[in-house]
């Protein structure tokens, strides 16, 4: 090589470390304090690598330990990460490896948080696909890459990443998810969105002289797609969203999506009432903070937005590219790959850069931004007090409740009104004094309650929990500001405060884990720091966090557990002594959340018990007319109340519907008599002396006896109850194995009774130690689950007679062998779920194999039990054509397995026109799984007897002449019509609906009916049969439905369209004819809560061949055209289109109930078209009128239409669209 050419060599290298200078000395790191990288949306791989990601790997040094990086959702692409036998599992976890294993052994922290992708694109699964992700997080075994938060929980989890800067990371897909996620009966510390914004605002209560960064998949600001930003391309090949390679050219109707989605958005959209709604709670909670940035992904682009001192970062091109603007207070845009840098410098610092990155992983810095220095006034914590130097004094918790007059108490209930405005007498709780001495970790609670989770000298936790609760955050936003409020605040006087200072003495006499509440007075203590506000001069209770146990576990983690490994087991008699002592003490809030486990270890193998704790509703009774209303059986049966017998032992016990399935299905009826009798024997009229005795001495006096009585009462019913409560979780049983090789026995017995064994399956092949057993009483049960969960099982069901009862095996995701003997085989009882797609062993014989290739056929679902309902049904209504309409009837409703939303539905409704003496019965029948996912639709319109309709003849432009008194009887005409219809019906999407059957319908006219009225000159007018010979219609029927409503009673917000073809042919005669009808309904509103929606409706049909008039179109009245008679006009083929204007107005106050009243302004226009007649009329209705919406659950409306035959009114239960 020549001189010259190493002269230029050495000239290339000195000029490429001159350019690369500044990123050399940031990456040295000597003035930076903390350096955080964000990278969204990196969830694909390209030739095997993510360029993006392999950059950012590269721009961190292995030994850095000042750098955190953010992985800001949408890990894996398209819907996160699936079941492991589901053939993208391989290369869904691939991406996830390799994108989290390039950080390896670094010093640098790693956080990974979910996106929509990550939650299956929003549907049914996302949550268990969350967790799923999570745990290969926690299996790759990298100390420093963590999963925030949680089990698919919303958090916000706060992480403290030097002494100024606090990182908050939050779920907001949780926030958005419309299918099942974490709620209220689930280990989450926050279970509502109120929760989450309570939780935001504590932590930066906590830390008020900090910054701030603010982590989720969802941006607060953005002017890409999601921000409702298209371009050309979008509206000239619309379907290149779907398909990369898509480029067919739909110009105009490829605009309708760009521009009804930019100005409305999905959930996933800025623009969508839900997120707009997530937007202000977020930025409400945080407003207090000086200096906050946030960060998010889900837009493929980078950003920085700046509104005020509010930093906005979008880094979420980290595999795709998408378009972006700039808009208000952009200060930067790209539409590249890359990711986002933030330095925090020693001196305070902070500089945002944006960094491109090519195919080859060359990173670019192409913008910086250092932040204007915000000044951060330190803020003083400490409250003047008054405090209380006192050991004890003596309060009234809640002497309001007690102010009421006679016919408050009338209606809503007497309840322990008394006793809260008691005088006692209590200690004082002092911070720096209680126990030693307590620090406080964090604020908790629920959504009424408030609490402190405090810590001792010795490491142990206490919670200090408000006894006095909230009801605000319980309610929706909407309902905060009404009279609802107060209703729930007066009925908190339900429950009885002193409640818990009873219950040790019974759980330890029945052998049952309890924690030792003491009730206190904490005063205005400067000791409570930033929480002396809220927590000064309140009545609380005083408990351990973890009653009998060092470290316990939540009923999540349990399952978990069980689930993992067939060595793990759980107590259930434990469980059954402690759900008996509930019963007993009248605790109907028993949810999954309410218990901690205690685990004994022995050898390999752990038993958890149950500890229950929460004991906020022991003795919780129910009075007054309202609240009889509400603890209904087919309202909330669990609201019965405390009293000497327990009315409706499975409705009380409703809120374990799902913890007693899980954990009580291993005991048979001997057990539950054993433990009972326990409990019985045990729970002495002594003891429960001594445990209301432990009630203050003013409250004693006055409930005290009543409480004994009560509770001796109900112990000696205890049998009785509890074996009801058995027969009823006995009906149906599941019983779930675990993801190690095990073996599921079935011997069946005589009278149809059965063996159920379980057994572990050692390495070597054999049948190891039993891990369940239970004999099933055919008598009592009528469905047996078994599933057989992970790795290779064996089912074997033998026996010499056949089993009485339907036995459901469901294979796990591996292999399975699944042997049934001949002598046991029954095709009728014996159902087997598992893939087509495994080297299965099934059995040929006697067995029904219900095989698929999804990973859906080895569910279990633990949450799948619902309660059947049988509920009434009530309508009225009323129009000046039938006057006052009245009817009644009634909905049952039966659950099933794997049938959702349920197995069936009935509704059946009979009415009466007071007006024309008319009556009318309907019924309508819905069956999920009639046939394979098919489901079976009914339908049955009986317009008998003295069925009374108007015609006016069939025409356009027909006339209303005033030929009678009063005008309208001349043209009302009397028959009997039955309408039916029976179909199946496909779902082929979420909202898209395929329907196909049968169709039917009878006439019959009697002469006498209709004696000198318009249709007798009708009749003469058509040739052929006469009207007043009974006529029978058969048929078919077909059609669709889309339907993107957020609610079908009060839509404010969707999409919904029908269509549907009919053909039909009159028996033992010529006629036929053919109908098509279709009409679609759109909903518009603009935030989360609207006061003002627009509803929008057009409907036509038209016939082909010749319809009788009685199956003509018809316009007119509270259909499709009002201000016009019922039925005003008929023809062939119709069109009409209504526009209504629903006007929220204000929410009423009423101690019955709360409510909302509006206004309704309409306009209608419709017209129909007949044979042989020539009309350019077109009909118009207009009006308006009002609405009440009582307790929000049901919507009468009350309006008047204007048209040129006059006004008239109509009274109606619903909107009519």
């Amino acid at each position: 090589m020549s001189l010259n050419r190493c002269q230029k060599c050495w000239t290339l290298v000195l000029l490429l470390i001159f350019l690369s200078a500044p990123a050399y000395a940031q990456e040295s790191g000597s003035d930076v304090k903390t350096r955080i990288i964000i990278i969204g949306d990196p969830g694909k791989l390209h030739d095997g690598k993510n360029a993006v990601v392999e950059a950012a790997r590269q721009f961190v040094s292995p030994d850095d330990s000042k750098t955190t990086i953010l992985f800001l959702g949408d890990n894996i692409y398209p819907k996160g990460l699936e079941d492991e036998e589901d053939k993208s599992y391989p290369a869904s976890a691939n991406v996830l490896k390799t994108i989290l294993t390039s950080f390896k052994d670094y010093q640098a922290k790693v956080f990974v948080v979910p996106g929509n992708h990550d939650w299956q694109r929003g549907r049914y699964d996302g949550w268990q696909n969350v967790k799923r992700q999570q745990q290969f997080v926690k299996d790759l075994n990298q100390p420093n890459t963590i999963f925030l938060p949680e089990a698919g929980c919303p958090g916000p989890e706060e992480v403290t990443i030097d002494d100024n800067l606090v990182l908050i990371i939050m779920d907001t897909q949780w926030w958005l998810h419309q299918n099942p996620k974490p709620g209220i009966n689930d280990n989450c510390d926050c279970k509502t969105e109120e929760d989450v914004i309570a939780r935001l605002k504590d932590i930066v209560h906590r830390n008020p002289n900090k910054k701030f960064l603010f982590a989720s998949h969802h941006p607060l600001r953005s002017y890409g797609e999601h921000g409702g930003y298209y371009t050309w391309k979008q509206h000239i090949f619309p379907l290149t969203g779907f398909s990369e390679k898509a480029y067919v050219p739909l110009p105009v109707i490829g605009s309708l999506y760009p521009i009804v989605r930019g100005k409305f958005g999905n959930i996933e959209d800025l623009i969508h009432p839900d997120y707009k709604e997530m937007i202000r709670g977020i930025e409400k909670s945080m407003a207090t903070a000086p200096d906050v940035t946030y960060a998010g992904g889900h837009d493929h682009n980078l950003q920085l937005i700046r509104e005020g001192n509010r930093n906005h970062i979008i880094s979420g091109s980290g595999t795709n590219r998408s378009q972006v603007k700039k808009g208000k207070g952009s200060l930067f845009a790209s539409d590249q790959n890359g990711f986002a840098e933030i330095i925090y410098t020693i001196d305070g610092k902070q500089i945002i850069s944006f960094y491109e990155v090519d195919e080859h992983s060359i990173r670019k810095e192409v913008y910086r931004f250092e932040v204007p220095e915000i000044i951060i006034e330190k803020r003083q914590n400490e409250i003047a007090s008054k405090e209380i130097s006192d050991d004890s004094i003596t309060v009234r918790i809640a002497p309001e409740y007690d102010q009421v007059g006679k016919s408050h108490r009338a209606i809503w209930g007497e309840h322990y009104r008394k006793i809260w405005a008691t005088p006692v007498t209590i200690k004082v709780f002092h911070v720096n004094e209680q126990n030693g001495g307590l620090k406080i970790l964090k604020k908790g609670g629920g959504q009424q309650t408030k609490s402190l989770r405090m810590e001792d000298k010795n490491g142990k936790q206490w919670v200090l929990r408000t006894i006095q609760k909230n009801p605000e955050m319980a309610l929706p936003s909407n309902l905060r500001a009404t009279v609802a409020k107060s209703i729930i605040q007066d009925q908190i006087s339900a429950a009885n405060p002193f409640a818990p200072l009873t219950v040790p003495v019974i759980a330890e006499a029945a052998n049952v884990p309890h924690s030792n509440p003491q009730i206190l007075f904490v005063p205005d203590d400067p000791a409570l720091g930033i929480y002396q506000s809220e927590f000064a001069n309140t009545v609380c209770i005083f408990e351990e966090r973890e009653p009998g146990a060092d470290e316990t576990y939540s009923t999540d983690d349990v399952l978990k557990k069980l689930e993992k490994d067939n060595d793990n087991s759980v107590d259930q008699k434990a469980v059954l002594r402690a759900r008996m002592l509930d019963l007993l003490i009248g605790d109907w809030d028993r949810h999954e959340d309410q218990w901690r486990w205690k685990q004994e270890k022995t050898d390999k193998k752990s038993i958890y018990s149950p500890i229950p704790r929460d004991r906020d509703q022991v003795f919780f009774i129910s009075t007054g007319f309202v609240p009889s209303i509400a603890r209904l059986k087919w309202i909330m049966p669990k609201f019965q109340g405390f009293g000497d017998e327990i009315r409706d032992v499975n409705g009380f016990m409703f809120n374990a519907r799902y913890f007693d399935r899980s954990f009580l299905n291993g005991l048979n009826e001997k057990d539950w008599q054993e433990v009972i009798s326990g409990v019985q024997t045990s729970v002495t009229d002594d003891i429960i002396r001594q445990s209301i005795g432990k009630l203050p001495d003013t409250v004693y006096k006055q409930i005290g006896e009543k409480l004994i009585h009560n509770l001796i009462s109900r112990r000696n019913s205890l049998m009785t109850e509890g074996l009801t409560y058995y027969n009823f979780l006995s009906r149906e049983i599941d019983i779930p194995a675990s993801d190690k090789k095990d073996l599921i026995h079935v011997e069946t017995l005589s009278n149809g009774d059965a063996k159920i064994s379980l057994q572990k399956i050692k390495k070597d092949g054999i049948a190891g130690d039993v891990f369940y057993q239970r004999v099933i009483d055919n008598a009592i049960t009528k469905e047996v689950r078994l599933y057989g969960r992970g790795d290779e099982d064996v089912f074997v069901v033998d026996g010499n007679y056949k089993p009485g009862f339907k036995l459901r095996l469901v294979g796990g995701g591996s292999v399975d062998s699944i042997y049934v003997s001949r002598s046991a085989a029954k095709r009728s009882k014996l159902l087997i779920y598992d893939r087509s797609d495994k080297k299965n062993v099934f059995p040929d014989h006697g067995v029904r194999l219900l095989t698929s290739t999804s990973n859906d056929v080895n569910l279990y679902n633990p949450r799948a039990f619902n309660y059947n309902k049988l509920a009434p049904l009530a309508t009225i209504a009323f129009n000046l054509d039938d006057g006052i309409l009245l009817g009644a009837g009634g909905v049952f409703t039966k659950y099933g397995f794997r049938r959702e939303p349920f197995a069936s539905r009935h509704r059946i409704m009979v009415g009466h026109a007071l007006a024309t003496d008319a009556s009318f019965l309907r019924y309508k029948g819905d069956v999920t799984n009639f046939i394979g996912k098919a489901a079976l639709d009914m339908y049955l319109n009986v317009a008998a007897p003295d069925n009374t309709v108007n015609f006016f003849g069939v025409g356009n432009e027909t006339t209303f002449d005033n030929v009678s008194d009063p005008q309208i009887r001349y043209y009302r005409t009397r028959y009997n019509f039955i309408d039916t219809q029976v179909r199946l019906k496909f779902a082929l999407a979420k909202s898209f609906n395929f329907f196909a059957g049968v169709a039917g319908q009878y006439y019959n006219m009697d002469p006498d009916d209709n004696k000198d009225r318009f249709v007798n000159i009708y009749a003469a007018q058509q040739s052929g049969p006469t009207l007043f010979d009974h006529r029978v219609y058969l048929g078919g029927v077909a059609g669709y439905e889309v339907d993107t409503r957020n609610n079908s009673m009060l839509p404010v917000r969707g999409f919904h369209w029908r269509t549907s073809f009919t053909g039909m042919q009159q028996v033992n005669a010529g006629n036929s004819f053919g109908q098509v009808r279709t009409e679609m309904s759109m909903y518009i509103s603009f935030n989360r809560y609207p006061k003002f929606v627009i509803a929008h409706r057009i409907g036509a049909g038209t016939s082909i061949g010749d319809p009788e008039f009685f199956q003509m179109f018809y316009m007119g009245g509270d259909g499709g055209l009002l201000g016009y008679r019922k039925n005003r006009f008929a023809g062939n083929s119709m069109l009409y289109d209504n526009l209504e204007l629903r006007i929220k107005l204000f929410d009423f106050t009423s101690y019955l109930f709360p409510g909302s009243v509006g206004m309704v302004l309409f306009n209608d226009v419709g017209r129909v078209w007949a044979k042989n007649e020539s009309s350019d009329l077109w009909h118009w209705g207009y009006g308006g009128g009002f609405y009440i919406i009582p307790a929000e659950s049901i919507v009468i409306t009350g309006v008047a239409g204007y048209s040129q035959e006059g006004v008239l009114p109509y009274v109606n239960l619903g909107f009519r669209f």
